[in-house]
């Protein structure tokens, strides 16, 4: 059944760049590796279009397993499908070679959008490997030779080479993202600077941070985008201990997308 057929699921954001994403994604972050081919399937089943991985996950070749089984049965087509990664801070200075390998683990020819995961850029510990390396001192090894500014020019150089279609940011607080809309030649057009839903998004005195991160992510180029808890094992683990319910009982993490403000599930 094409997804604009298939409820919730079906509602699609027009980008800038004119490329359309579903306003619902659901995220691999924390999915165990033997359960995943059934989760993407399942998922698939049930509407959800969007899929939101990174390469610090270390699935990619799982989701790039049941992607590819997908297609060869006739599940999904992969025009009907939208996928997301994300450059680790360890790659800033490796963009394109990062790219070609998140396309490699997940067995496609274009990613529908790339994220910088954060705006800090670490040292290099090797294509596809996401530890952080650490300092003398024991402190993040920061990467200073490396502006934001440059790996976002790279970031856009992928868009060139037709291996991404859009590009995106993910964690940046405000001034960052001021920063990136001037400096970008390829406009952002999914400006998508994740903004947490979860308990931690909050100040000491209780106020939530989101509507001032809101406010200034909603340039006319820009689509903003949410994330939140639908099932993790860090979440249910926060219910037991507070005995609040947080609407989780799996093993992902969902990531929702501009006007969607509360965890949906696609109805079939």
């Amino acid at each position: 059944m094409p997804a604009r057929e298939q409820g919730t699921a079906a509602k699609v954001l027009k980008l800038s760049n004119g490329h359309e994403m579903p306003a619902v994604g659901l995220g691999v972050w924390r999915m165990d590796a033997p359960a995943i081919r059934g989760l993407i399937h399942s998922a698939i089943r049930a509407g959800y279009r969007h899929f939101d991985c990174a390469a610090k996950y270390q699935n990619e070749a799982e989701v790039g397993d049941a992607l590819a089984e997908a297609f060869e049965i006739g599940l999904i087509k992969r025009e009907d499908l939208f996928i997301t990664t994300k450059l680790w801070n360890s790659d800033h200075g490796h963009v394109v070679e990062a790219c070609k390998d998140s396309l490699k683990k997940l067995q496609l020819d274009y990613l529908d959008l790339y994220l910088i995961h954060f705006p800090v850029a670490t040292k290099h510990t090797g294509i596809g490997k996401t530890a952080s390396a650490l300092g003398d001192d024991g402190v993040l090894d920061i990467n200073t030779t490396i502006s934001l500014e440059t790996t976002w020019h790279g970031m856009e150089d992928l868009v060139s080479m037709g291996l991404v279609r859009s590009i995106g940011i993910s964690n940046y607080n405000i001034l960052l993202t001021r920063d990136c809309l001037a400096y970008a030649k390829i406009a952002v057009p999914l400006g998508l600077a994740t903004i947490p839903t979860k308990h931690k998004a909050r100040t000491t005195e209780g106020r939530s941070r989101r509507p001032r991160l809101i406010k200034i992510r909603r340039p006319s180029c820009m689509i903003r985008s949410a994330w939140t808890w639908t099932a993790s094992r860090s979440a249910t683990s926060f219910r037991r201990t507070t005995g609040k319910s947080k609407m989780m009982s799996a093993t992902s993490k969902g990531r929702l997308c501009s006007r969607t403000s509360s965890p949906t599930k696609p109805s079939g």
